[in-house]
């Protein structure tokens, strides 16, 4: 059964099958002509819809694919700069590690010095003390030698009364100079041992 309609040019957006001005006219079309048109419309919306979904689909995996490896990169980099952070922290401890003891190094010298400015000090004291006990026994080893040689030219005189008070008075005085010397030698060993 064949109808008569006029067919108007309806051109839509985007369709390459939209009639030309040629097909508006009166002509007589069969039904499968009618009926298999729209559905090719729709087929190449369709396509079209879909494709613009796919191609989205690829823009958004590409997308992610870059925000991937740009993480991947972020971790990477992440994972160096805690490396770094830990040697750097390594470093600083041990670095003050070395300052503490530098620090009590040289609070340990400091004492050390300290100490031996205390016995050059007690020592240099001492030598004085030394040298003047040394100084007077012998002004006394001095003194008794003295004696000695006038108690000797005394003894000696043949006229003289008291000789043997003179004699006595004598091997006292020997006796005293040689125990004077004994503590000068004594002493002057003593003196030489502690320099």
């Amino acid at each position: 059964m064949l109808f008569i309609f006029p067919l108007l040019a309806t051109k839509k957006l985007g369709s390459k099958y939209a009639p030309s001005k040629r097909e508006t006219q009166w002509g007589f079309h069969s039904q499968s002509l009618t009926r298999n048109s729209p559905a090719k419309d729709t087929d190449l919306v369709t396509k079209r819809v879909l494709s613009a979904r796919l191609l989205k689909i690829n823009e958004l995996r590409n997308e992610l694919t870059e925000l991937h490896i740009k993480l991947n990169e972020l971790q990477k980099e992440n994972r160096a700069l805690k490396r770094l952070q830990h040697r750097q922290e390594k470093a600083l401890n041990k670095f003050e590690d070395t300052e503490n003891e530098i620090s009590q190094l040289l609070a340990r010298h400091s004492n050390e010095i300290r100490i031996l400015r205390e016995r050059l000090r007690k020592s240099q004291e001492r030598e004085r003390a030394t040298e003047r006990r040394l100084k007077d026994s012998e002004d006394e080893l001095y003194r008794t030698k003295t004696v000695l040689q006038k108690l000797k030219k005394l003894s000696a005189d043949k006229h003289l009364a008291e000789r043997d008070d003179l004699a006595k008075k004598l091997a006292y005085t020997e006796s005293r100079l040689e125990d004077s010397e004994k503590r000068i030698k004594v002493r002057w060993l003593s003196f030489h041992k502690t320099f």
